[in-house]
């Protein structure tokens, strides 16, 4: 019978190595091979567990494998809600892309394991991460017999010990993990978007850096501003005392300098001169001192506890002047050498069964303390308790016991000696000296003496002297003289009662009071662990976190701290922002950098670790909690650019224009750019080095204008000028460094230029779809209350329903399955300069749009509202079915632009509803259409000519439905004027010439005043195909651009034509067909000026002809269908009803035989 095979999982992988070279034997060395990555090997070797022979199998992870995240698309994507929102949306834990590696490692080693052992570490966070490579290995094998090794120290009697006595996982402890990470993650992404938004590019320093919160970072930098703000406001005050000094002879006869004693004054000090003044001739006049009091009894300076991790992290501060940081970072590494235990603990006493006389032992044979080792080894323990000694000579005494112990691991010690060779750099030198010089002291007997006291009378003024003989300094001959107990011996003549001397001074001195010093490290932590913000594990990282996100600095400064610590030491101070933040908190109500709060939610997840509460519960009574204090803030958020505009000198302020006063790095680069929207005066744009913002003297305001990766963006304004109608600020165009260059040649990592309100980009109207960085394609146009009756504000700009508009609400909602890409994506609601419209979100991949008419004013989708039509497949007349859910439409139209009685709120199917299928135009993806409205027969199945069928679209229902073609000419120019376009109430747009805000053109003289590239008009009869005098169409339905290549190379001055749009990522279609290969003899839309739809709905044809009718259309138009049975008049293509078509050389319906493939993509008009 095969041996069982193990799994076995550590944190790291030098743990994992370290345990394999231990339960291999030693005699053999374990195998390896390739892991999950090149850092995580595998070990393979023969073990035996309670007797049995297993195969082993050992990897490692690097810490958590898995990643607690927003669900998409909120993850990363700051517009797809407000900060509001992260408290409900839903979160998930997955498999970060760089663990990916060694996920498919486990779950491919799992499939042939029968057992899995977890050696993580083994603290909260280690039984966390177990689950987490539980999960993942039990996908993969469900039979997998789990099991949990627990251990405190890399040595072969600990891991052996583990292995022996194996346990399941503690399901509360990863819970009580998984609470925190959901708050941590949930408070946090909310408060640092929120704060973000509203300071970002406002001040100096944080013009785009992301001002993150934190639920422990916030509390830890509120100690640091409260002692700050202490120092600042603290008053000196000047006092006066009296000074008593004298020399005698000591009881050894000593009278040097060491012999001097200073007599305190019991009223220390008086702020009041006079009255100081009049004591102190009292004192004088007296000439003599009488003693009054003795009092002499045993002292003793208590040995250290053990050594747990917040007092590594203090000791190595005030010692080494060592941050939290580094200090921890070398602690984990002398654990995975196996030279300490592990260094996470928050135990304070060691179990009466441990034995620590091996470990003293071994550090006999060091150079340095050996000696002392040596002696406390040298007898034992009596029965008589904890500080008991042996009949020998030993001097080893068990530690004392504190009040801490997380029942997970002992305090911190040494594990074996570590020769000065074998530890790496002075930093392991100093924290392995630590721990081992510590432990002994711990194991040894208190430092004893003899303190004296003496009270001494004169002038009626009393004076003590305090004097302190060490009789045995056991635990401080080992601690290298961190620790001091200084003894000063007194006078002889002043140790009896009645004794009278004369003192060798006496003065009255003057001084100032001082206030407290910065925060010191080790002050710091302390803080953190006494009002409970973080854990012993997370303490230092808290620390790094304010340091590296700019909230607080260090220097360096000498003085004693709270915990006695002098010398020069690592101190504390907040930075402009830092003190910004807090005040700003403080102001609007909650003391958000206060302990309380999550000292408090550290107190439950500790009741969820133990199982006295159940995670969900608390989670969210938490975040119910911070939810109120969130929305309260969001209501008074003004109150925080107030606050932190206090220290940081917002942009335009102290600067003056080029030549002028201020800062002199400030300039105007022109003055009058654009409008402000709170006084309708003219804005300066201005430039701080690399900075561009739009300065208004009337209301002495800046407005940061946006960045590109590559440094400055470019700003111009529009012509005609567009305000927004929200907040009446001139909107502009945005070109960023590098980009804007059209035909596809410009820098494909630069972002394409945009549109932007100065206002709004900063400060987001609630009816947009972004909370940063937001612009004009973000907007939904919605107006605020109080704007409708604005059109111009003395700009001559455009008002109303915003051109530059483009967001819906409503937009994240499926409506309908796509027919263009055959239901893989869903249609969804969208806008553009074409107005709203229906669009698959496959896009460009797919190019599948239902547009809606010029009546339309806004559409929403309903909830949980879906065609009962759809859902049994019937889907009304015509044939139009789609068996699924089909959402509702609630359209609002303008009241002016529909026939008298329609009703302004009308809910339809989008595919039933005859209204909407009579204006509405359905259009789909070319090269679904060529795939299937081309092979034969109509997609409808009709065989003759008549109308739209009801045949094959039950067979397949997600295929497109090919509208008819436009005529070559219509409105004006059709015969007998029947063929009025059907849009011509809709609201007017800004027409799509170079002088368009649509396609960025309009730029004034400035300083980046650039020429444009020539572009079709629509208006007028630019040069195009065939000398028809009009361009083609791209395949959004837009008269093509005619631009020109820029980049050096061949085709360098060569013109083609792009789409109407812009670039893909614009939105555009990624048209391109150059301006000679254009053929044909006619016209692909109907010329301008001659009633052609000015929302752009066209055929476009690529080939040689097409038929209709069984007619060839040798000048490249449309022919009007002889069928009147097409709803409003409409027109129809070789493909449909009237014949089979040319396509695939099939011979239609009294069409022509054997023509060439006809290419066709046609917009409907039902």
């Amino acid at each position: 019978m095969a041996p069982v095979k193990v799994l076995n999982v550590a944190e790291k992988p030098s743990v994992a190595k370290e345990i394999s070279a231990i339960l291999s034997g030693g005699n053999r060395a374990p195998r390896r091979r390739q892991g999950g990555s090149d850092y995580n090997p595998i070990w393979e070797f023969g073990c035996q567990i309670r007797g049995e022979l297993v195969d082993m199998v050992f990897t490692s992870v690097r810490g958590h494998l898995l990643e607690m995240e927003f669900v998409e698309p909120y993850c990363k994507n700051w517009h797809a809600c407000r900060p509001g929102d992260l408290f409900t949306i839903p979160v998930e834990k997955k498999v970060g892309k760089d663990k990916e590696g060694l996920e498919r490692c486990l779950k491919s080693e799992a499939r042939a394991c029968q057992r899995l052992i977890l050696w993580l570490d083994c603290d909260l966070e280690g039984e966390n991460i177990a689950f987490e490579v539980m999960d993942v290995c039990r996908a993969a094998n469900s039979r997998l017999r789990v099991e949990r090794a627990r251990f405190s120290a890399l040595i072969p009697r600990e891991i052996w010990h583990a292995l022996e006595h194996l346990v399941e996982p503690n399901v509360y402890q990863s819970e009580a993990v998984n609470a925190r990470m959901e708050i941590d993650l949930r408070i946090g992404a909310a408060f640092t978007r929120f704060q973000t938004l509203k300071l970002q590019g406002k001040f100096d320093g944080v013009e785009d850096s992301i001002i993150s919160y934190g639920p422990c970072q916030f509390p830890t930098m509120g100690f640091v501003v409260d002692r700050y703000k202490a120092i600042e406001s603290f008053q000196r005050e000047e006092f006066w005392r009296i000074q008593m000094a004298y020399r005698g002879a000591r009881e050894n006869g000593d009278e040097g300098p060491q012999g001097f004693t200073r007599f305190q004054w019991k009223r220390e000090r008086l702020f009041d001169e006079a009255a100081c003044a009049v004591l102190y001739v009292m004192v004088v006049e007296a000439k003599e001192a009488r003693v009054t009091y003795v009092n002499a009894a045993p002292a003793t300076r208590d040995r250290p506890l053990p050594l747990s991790t917040v007092e590594l992290q203090k000791k190595a501060s005030r010692f080494f002047n060592m941050s939290s940081d580094v200090c921890m970072h070398v602690a984990e590494e002398l654990y995975t050498k196996g030279f300490i235990s592990y260094p996470r603990t928050e135990t304070e006493s060691f179990s009466r069964d441990a034995d620590l006389r091996s470990l003293i032992a071994e550090q006999g044979r060091h150079p340095a303390w050996g000696a002392f080792a040596r002696e406390l080894v040298g007898g034992g323990e009596e029965e008589g308790g904890q500080h008991g000694r042996d009949s020998g000579a030993g001097k080893f005494r068990f530690p004392r016991k504190g009040s801490k112990d997380d029942q997970a691991h002992p305090p911190i010690h040494p594990t074996k000696l570590a020769a000065p060779q074998e530890l790496k750099g002075t930093d392991e030198q100093k924290v392995y000296e630590l721990v081992v010089r510590h432990f002994l002291a711990c194991c040894s007997d208190d430092a004893k003496g003899k303190r004296t006291k003496v009270t001494v009378e004169m002038g009626g003024e009393e004076f003590t002297a305090t004097g302190i003989v060490i009789l045995e300094r056991n635990w401080l001959d080992v601690y290298n003289g961190w620790e001091k107990w200084h003894a000063s011996t007194l006078p002889a003549n002043v140790l009896q009662v009645g004794a009278a001397f004369v003192p060798t001074s006496l003065t009255l001195e003057t001084g100032r009071t001082q206030p407290p010093p910065l925060l010191s490290e080790a002050d710091l932590i302390s803080r953190m662990d006494e009002k409970g913000i973080g854990t012993d594990a997370t303490i230092a990282q808290h620390i790094k976190t304010i340091l590296q996100r700019k909230y607080v600095t260090t220097t360096d400064q000498g003085g004693g701290g709270d915990d006695g610590g002098g010398g020069l030491q690592r101190r504390f101070q907040p930075t402009n922002l830092g003190l910004g933040l807090v005040e700003g908190y403080e102001e609007i109500g909650y003391q958000l950098t206060k302990p309380e709060l999550r000292a408090e939610m550290e107190r439950e997840c500790k009741r969820v670790a133990r199982g006295e509460r159940g995670r969900t519960e608390m989670v969210q009574a938490c975040l119910l909690k911070m939810k109120e204090c969130f929305e309260d803030c969001q209501n008074q958020w003004e109150r925080l650019p107030e606050a932190v505009g206090k220290y940081l000198r917002r942009y335009g302020q102290g600067g003056g224009r080029e030549g002028g006063g201020g800062g002199g790095t400030i300039r105007t680069m022109q003055a009058g750019f654009s409008q402000c929207g709170h006084c309708q005066g003219r804005m300066d744009l201005r430039r701080d080095k690399s900075v561009l913002f739009l300065a208004c003297e009337t209301c002495a305001a800046s407005h940061l204008l946006p960045h590109s990766r590559k440094g400055t963006s470019r700003p111009s304004t529009l012509t005609p000028p567009v305000l927004c109608p929200l907040c009446g600020f001139e909107a502009l165009l945005i070109t960023p460094e590098g980009g804007g260059r059209e035909g596809g040649q410009g820098d494909e990592r630069v972002p394409p230029p945009y549109h932007m309100c100065p206002w709004c980009y900063h400060h987001p109207p609630a009816s947009g779809t972004a909370m940063d960085n937001f612009r004009c394609a973000n907007c939904t146009g919605v107006l605020d209350r109080g704007l409708e009756g604005r059109e111009n504000d003395g700009g001559g700009g455009v008002r109303g329903p915003c051109p530059l508009a483009r967001a819906v609400l409503d937009a994240d909602k499926a409506v309908l399955s796509c027919r263009g890409c055959k239901g893989r994506h869903s249609m969804t609601l969208r806008k553009n300069e074409r107005g709203l419209m229906l669009g698959c979100q496959g896009f460009p991949a797919c190019k599948g749009t239902i547009y809606f008419w010029g009546a339309v004013r806004e559409v929403r989708v309903l909830d949980n509202r879906f065609c009962e039509e759809c859902r049994k497949g019937g889907g009304g007349r015509g044939g139009v079915r789609q068996k699924g859910q089909v959402a509702l439409l609630q359209f609002q139209f303008y009241p002016r632009k529909v026939p008298p009685g329609t009703p302004e709120v009308y809910t339809a199917c989008v595919l039933c509803d005859p209204l909407l299928r009579e204006h509405c135009r359905y259009r789909f993806s070319p090269e679904t259409l060529a795939s299937s409205a081309c092979k034969g027969r109509g997609i409808e199945g009709g065989r003759g000519r008549g109308s739209v069928g009801a045949g094959a679209m039950e067979a397949a229902p997600f295929q497109p439905l090919p509208p008819p073609p436009l005529p070559s000419a219509v409105g004006e120019g059709a015969p007998g004027g029947a063929w009025r376009r059907r849009d011509e109430n809709r609201p007017p747009i800004l027409p799509l010439s170079p002088s368009s805000p649509m396609n960025g053109g309009g730029e004034k003289e400035g300083p980046w005043a650039r020429k444009r590239a020539r572009e079709s008009d629509l208006g007028k009869g630019t040069r195009g195909i065939g000398g028809g005098g009009h361009a083609p169409s791209c395949h959004c339905g837009q008269a093509a651009k005619v631009l020109i290549v820029r980049k050096e190379g061949p085709n360098m001055g060569k013109e083609f034509y792009g789409c109407g749009i812009g670039q893909r990522a614009q939105g555009g279609c990624g048209f391109f067909q150059w301006a000679d290969d254009v053929g044909g003899g006619g016209s692909e839309v109907p010329p301008p000026g001659r009633g052609a739809p000015d929302m752009g709905w066209n055929g476009t044809r690529t080939g040689n002809r097409d038929e209709v009718n069984g007619e060839n259309l040798t000048g490249g138009g449309w022919k009007r269908s002889s069928t009147s049975s097409l709803a409003g008049g409409g027109w129809q293509s070789a493909s449909r009803g009237g014949g089979r078509g040319a396509g695939r050389g099939r011979r239609g319906r009294g069409g022509a035989s054997g023509g060439k493939k006809a290419k066709v993509s046609h917009e409907m008009d039902w």
